[in-house]
């Protein structure tokens, strides 16, 4: 533990709490409060019991209480920015094994304390130093890779969100299993898990596949509106031909007089027309057959209302004919 580097643990309590208590001569973003520094007090005060008790900085120790202890020193941290308490932190970290936090809490000690007034606490830089560089050949790595990078993608990495910029990317952590969860819309989640020891590197590759009961905008349902065009069409053309069929009955109806004389030009005439009907009812007929296959065939996209829907039917009569257009709106 190189004790010899750093001052006795009954000294650095009393320091430690003189910070705590006095703070504002270090350089925070604003000084602490009373409340804030009464806080701190109270979770130093608890840290430093458990640390004396269990012995954290030592081997063997007790992990959930040591994890305690620990939790008590960071958050008195996070109120005050006492130095002594980021010592104290960065001390029980490295007994729990958490590498990589502690080496990390000893690099903000060695930044932070030659801009402290007091000698003796500004000579602490020198230790947390040289703890830092001896752990850090210790420290794990994981990389987060991201195969593809789709809209709206987040990741978290032990429960926590993962910003992009620490994608792609080797990071510090501590030895341990860590999971990665990713979640993007219409894609389906992705989970994840490395378990590290001191001096591995991982990588956890991130792959999301489409959810196929949510398909996103790049996999649209197949449109059916060609199949509707050929239907239409189909439609109109047998409409058209059963018009020709009543325009051929009644061309030939007025080429004869009432004692059956016809005009031989009239009935050619109608002939031409019934002819003509023949063949585009029959094109007709056949484009309204494919095209209905067509459309029953076409995948449909998820319905947002189902008593929507329209109908093309074409009619004839004696007395003429038509296509006609019926549904709900």
């Amino acid at each position: 533990m190189h004790r010899a580097t750093r001052p006795p643990r009954r000294r650095v309590v009393s320091s430690v709490l003189a910070v705590v208590v006095g703070a504002t001569s270090l350089p925070l973003a604003a000084a602490p409060t009373e409340q804030e520094q009464a806080i701190a007090k109270d979770l130093f005060d608890k840290g430093v019991k458990l640390n004396e008790e269990h012995k954290c900085d030592e081997k063997p120790l007790d992990e959930a209480r040591c994890r305690e202890a620990r939790d008590a020193f960071k958050r008195a941290y996070e109120l005050t920015g006492a130095l002594g308490a980021l010592r104290n932190l960065a001390y029980v970290e490295k007994g729990l094994g958490m590498i990589a936090s502690a080496a990390r809490s000893f690099r903000d000690l060695a930044r932070k304390a030659p801009l402290d007034p007091k000698p003796e606490r500004r000579a602490w830089a020198d230790y947390a130093r040289k703890e830092a560089d001896e752990l850090e050949p210790r420290v794990p790595r994981l990389t987060v890779k991201v195969v593809d990078d789709v809209p709206g993608l987040k990741i978290t990495l032990d429960g926590t969100d993962l910003p992009r910029a620490a994608w792609n990317t080797s990071i510090d952590i501590d030895p341990g299993k860590h999971s990665v969860h990713a979640e993007a819309p219409g894609r389906l989640p992705f989970e994840g898990s490395a378990t590290l020891a001191e001096k591995q590197n991982k990588a956890i590759s991130v792959v999301l596949f489409a959810d196929s009961k949510h398909p996103s905008d790049t996999q649209a349902a197949p449109s059916k509106t060609l199949p509707i065009v050929v239907t239409a069409v189909g439609a109109a053309a047998v409409g058209v031909g059963l018009g020709l069929g009543y325009a051929s009955m009644k061309k030939r109806d007025d080429s004869c007089d009432a004692n059956k004389l016809c005009d031989p030009q009239g009935l050619d005439d109608g002939r031409a027309l019934a002819t003509g009907s023949t063949i585009v009812t029959a094109v007709g007929a056949a484009a309204l057959t494919v095209g209905i296959v067509w459309w029953a065939l076409t995948p449909s996209a998820p319905k947002k209302d189902s008593d929507r829907g329209a109908h093309l039917s074409p009619w004839a009569s004696r007395d003429g004919a038509g296509l006609a257009a019926f549904g709900r709106f």
